[in-house]
């Protein structure tokens, strides 16, 4: 069974990133990827923001610039978050399938919709395609119609 203790990954991850890594290397990327996830998970949205601070090294990967975007969206920075979805949108899928369609198009809908911009929202969920998420909330926000 998968163990998911993610305040044990936390800790693991910021030990291995204590090393000097070379962000071209695939292993460094997703370590960095992790320890952003698991701030997330873990309540540690403010910590989150310190990863800005290798955003240059890093942001070719698409799965770091969408991280990115979650800790902005995680810390009420919706602008900002929106921008790097859109640059998800724009780049080449790499290792998470969704990172570079559905899952920005459906995180740039909710945040249309935290805006009260209910019809940049549809939109937005409309062209998440079949994301499950997406396809739930679109359904709701139609039947208030």
């Amino acid at each position: 069974m998968l163990c998911r203790d993610m305040e044990a990954a936390y800790e693991w991850f910021g030990k291995g990133l204590a090393y000097d890594i070379d962000p071209k290397l695939e292993y460094a990327q997703m370590m960095v990827i992790g320890y952003g996830e698991c701030m997330l998970a873990t309540g540690r949205e403010q910590e989150a923001l310190s990863l800005l601070s290798i955003y240059d090294d890093f942001s070719n990967t698409p799965e770091f610039v969408f991280l990115i975007g979650q800790i902005y969206m995680n810390n009420n920075i919706y602008l900002k978050a929106y921008t790097e979805f859109l640059k998800c949108l724009s780049m080449k899928p790499n290792r998470t399938e969704g990172v570079t369609t559905f899952f920005a198009y459906h995180n740039i809908a909710v945040i249309n919709e935290a805006l009260g911009n209910r019809d940049m929202a549809i939109e937005f969920y409309k062209k998440a395609g079949d994301y499950p998420r997406s396809k739930e909330r679109l359904k709701e926000l139609l039947s208030q119609s």
